[in-house]
């Protein structure tokens, strides 16, 4: 089960370097500008996105997971960034959608095996392109993992890798040597990392709304993500 560096360790990390991350209405305001942010703005907070998730029926919980999992794919695949990588994802993208509408069960197991294959080395610093590949099969495997596991915490790191690319595609457009206050706004008002944080809000709530013929519609709210590419 150890195929990635342990998601707390990279929470302390992105926690001490970037400051905290929220999915939630920005507070706290105290200027008319940050009033009128406050309105618009979403961040990304871990806690209250678990707490979310902990009343979600499981087949719901893994349709959010996939939905963050399947942008990951497709972006990744619009870079060209890693042809041997391709196949595992689309065949466990495959897996998740038939098992989400009609049960069918598959092996994730052995989906996770060959999606570890495509990970880059833990201690090798990926460029961009390939840090893009490393959050699709992670996120991918959290969400193979929340079909074994009715643990929302594997549905809030596959929701974190999707986030993650957005936030550093910005950082790296920024090309600054350290980040600041002034840096970490401009970053989470970003139309990239905003856009990826709202399709995220808009999903869950969509999976929470789903009734009568669910797994029909659970599927159709995880095509329409997997049409989104989160860098555009």
């Amino acid at each position: 089960m150890c195929l990635l560096k342990s998601e707390l360790t990279r929470e302390r990390a992105h926690s001490s370097k970037r400051g905290k991350i929220i999915l939630s209405a920005r507070s706290g305001a105290t200027t008319l500008v940050e009033e009128i942010l406050a309105l618009v703005s979403i961040r990304f907070e871990e806690n209250q996105l678990r707490e979310r998730l902990s009343v979600l029926p499981q087949l719901a919980a893994v349709a959010f997971a996939a939905t963050c999992a399947v942008r990951l794919e497709n972006t990744a695949r619009s870079l060209n960034a890693n042809e041997r990588a391709n196949e595992p994802l689309s065949r466990s993208v495959e897996g998740v959608v038939a098992y989400l509408g009609n049960g069918f069960p598959f092996d994730t197991l052995a989906v996770e095996e060959e999606l570890a294959v495509v990970m880059p080395d833990e201690d090798s610093s990926p460029g961009l392109t390939a840090a893009v590949v490393e959050d699709a099969a992670a996120a991918m495997i959290y969400t193979l993992r929340a079909i074994r596991e009715d643990d929302p915490q594997n549905v809030v790191w596959a929701a974190r890798r999707a986030y993650e690319t957005a936030d550093r595609e910005v950082l790296s457009a920024l090309n600054v040597g350290s980040v600041g206050e002034f840096e970490e706004e401009y970053i989470l008002q970003h139309p990239v990392v905003q856009t990826e944080l709202q399709r995220q809000l808009r999903d869950l709530n969509a999976v929470f709304e789903v009734a009568g013929d669910v797994s029909v519609k659970l599927v159709a709210i995880v095509a329409r993500a997997r049409s989104e590419n989160i860098l555009r």
